[in-house]
């Protein structure tokens, strides 16, 4: 088998590692690293990839680079074919979550009120959906929701023991104590802001209102 032939298999049997979603963050996140090693070390090899999937040249080999670049292209479909749908099962496989509904109108209205006061107006049910964005109104919003709810303190750290009483799952306690982990911020409002964010992506479940 020449080198070309090689490389040319190790793209594509990437394809059919996108089954195989036990461990979805490590082995996605490492496809186009691999693959770049291992054409780096062929002798003919005259392209690798870097991790934004673009083709570069490294040594002059035998085999013409316009036969081994479309392997290359294929490889980078694939790597983003991979991730998309990982996310997607990922997205599918979090449980809902009914917020206990003789808390919902005072979280409401507290949510309300910080809107009207900060002429803002976060939509507290699609929030916990993971509609969110890192501006500074919505910064502030939310950290006067999370203050004046008493899930989070004013220094923006979140009051764990408070959360534990609206999440009693421990698949949910564990996300809520590992996103105080290596949370940092510059401001109160980031640290919120920053923790909010996390339990949103690592958190098993979608709240519902």
């Amino acid at each position: 088998m020449s080198d070309y032939e090689l490389v040319q298999g190790q793209s594509s049997d990437v394809a059919g590692s996108s089954t195989d979603v036990a461990g979805p963050s490590s082995s996605v996140a490492g496809l186009s690293t691999d693959v770049a090693e291992q054409s780096a070390d062929a002798p003919n090899a005259d392209y690798y990839h870097d991790d934004m999937c673009m083709a570069r040249k490294l040594t002059k080999g035998s085999a013409p680079s316009s036969l081994r670049q479309p392997s290359i292209m294929l490889h980078c479909k694939t790597t983003v074919l991979v991730f998309v749908f990982v996310s997607t099962v990922y997205a599918d496989m979090k449980r809902p979550f009914q917020f206990p509904k003789e808390r919902i109108d005072n979280f409401m209205n507290t949510a309300s009120t910080c809107n009207k006061e900060l002429n803002t107006n976060i939509d507290v049910s699609e929030l916990f959906k993971g509609k969110y964005d890192q501006s500074e109104s919505f910064k502030d919003s939310f950290y006067c929701i999370a203050v004046n709810s008493g899930f989070y303190d004013a220094n923006g750290w979140p009051k764990l023991e408070k959360l534990y009483e609206i999440y009693k799952d421990e698949d949910v306690r564990t996300v809520l104590k590992d996103c105080t982990a290596d949370l940092d911020g510059e401001r109160p409002k980031d640290l919120a802001s920053n923790y909010l964010i996390c339990f949103l992506v690592k958190a098993p479940i979608t709240v519902i209102f």
